[in-house]
């Protein structure tokens, strides 16, 4: 697989498939490269925070996922990472 490696989206589909395969510290690299390339990029701040979830780091997830707020204006999506934060700010 070759992927453009000054594109923020192909590593957050990367990090996306392979925290869906439960490969975090794989998925932790390429979201972190993700966010890297691009601050204002909701989908990898948003992936991220499910790894950081995954990893048992509710403060970094809680991070990532407050990012991905921000960032997105998508109300789909709000709705998902309001969903995500409500579940961590309750379990914490």
């Amino acid at each position: 697989l070759r992927y453009d490696e000054t594109s923020a989206p192909a590593y957050t589909v990367l990090g996306a498939v392979e925290l869906e395969a439960q490969q975090l510290g794989l998925a932790l690299a390429h979201l972190r490269q993700a966010t890297a390339l691009d601050e204002g990029y909701s989908q990898a701040h948003f992936y991220l925070g499910l790894v950081y979830q995954a990893l048992g780091q509710p403060t970094e997830a809680i991070t990532a996922l407050e990012k991905a707020l921000a960032t997105t204006k998508d109300e789909e999506m709000r709705a998902e990472i309001q969903r995500h934060l409500g579940g961590l700010r309750e379990s914490g």
